[in-house]
Order: C-alpha cells, then sequence, then structure tokens
C-alpha cells in the first residue's frame, strides 16, 4: 500500500481548495480522482505506480 498525501498551492503559496487531483497508475493503466479538502490537503491510499496531475479551474501563471 502507498500513502500520497499533500497540499496543492500556488507559487505565493496560497492554497487552492477544492481542486482536482488526478493519480494516473500506469502500469494498471487506471485514473483516481479526487479533490483538495477546504484545507487544500488530500490523500489517497492505494497500491500501484503513480503519475501525479493537479488541474484547477484558476489559471497559474510562472
Amino acid at each position: 500500500m502507498v500513502e500520497l498525501s499533500g497540499f496543492v498551492l500556488t507559487e505565493d503559496v496560497s492554497g487552492l481548495p477544492n481542486v482536482g487531483v488526478v493519480l494516473v497508475d500506469i502500469v494498471n493503466q487506471k485514473d483516481f480522482f479526487i479533490e483538495t479538502e477546504s484545507s487544500c490537503h488530500y490523500t489517497l491510499v492505494e497500491s500501484g505506480v503513480y503519475t501525479l496531475l493537479a488541474n484547477g479551474n484558476k489559471e497559474l501563471s510562472g
């Protein structure tokens, strides 16, 4: 089992609540979608190998 958790933040370290986080299990070709909580935190507990993609409805520039 793997537990992956973290926060989704902007460059100025502002949190982004209710942002979709997609974890892609490349080996088993499965996607897991979760949203950040109001605290901007997410947690996923699964087995597998993942690629992490995060995308919100706000435009971020850098």
